[in-house]
């Protein structure tokens, strides 16, 4: 019973973490709106791409590559015996997009996570 209430408690503050996460990036990227591209630059450094937005603005595109390495977990169970099982190595890129309109407004934002590093992504699909 202790092991099941651990168990619950532990997915809890897991879920809640990731709830706070995303609400955090959510009120970050939204807090930009508005902003002047110098801005943005002025304190995020260097775009990893920019792309035409399709309407006389652009689209500039920071990414961060995420590498977890793979991890071994053994399972005991009750009778002495015990299974192994290994979750495999895990890479992405993390990506916060920015559209600013001619006039050098940020005004509009996505976040996205991909297999394909920023040279290969495809922003053809956000064009207007």
């Amino acid at each position: 019973m202790k092991k099941i209430l651990l168990i619950l408690v532990a997915y809890s503050v897991i879920l809640v973490s990731c709830v706070s996460s995303k609400v955090q990036t959510r009120e970050v990227m939204d807090s930009w709106v508005g902003h002047t591209k110098q801005e943005l630059l002025m304190s995020w450094g260097p775009p990893a791409r920019v792309s035409s937005d399709g309407a006389g603005g652009e689209i500039i595109v920071y990414a961060r590559q995420v590498y977890i390495p793979p991890q071994t977990s053994t399972f005991y169970d009750s009778y002495g015996g015990s299974t192994t099982s290994t979750r495999p190595a895990v890479n992405y890129w993390d990506y916060r997009m920015f559209w600013i309109n001619k006039d050098g407004i940020v005004y509009h934002w996505m976040t996205q996570r991909q297999q394909v590093p920023p040279q290969h992504l495809n922003l053809d699909v956000y064009i207007k």
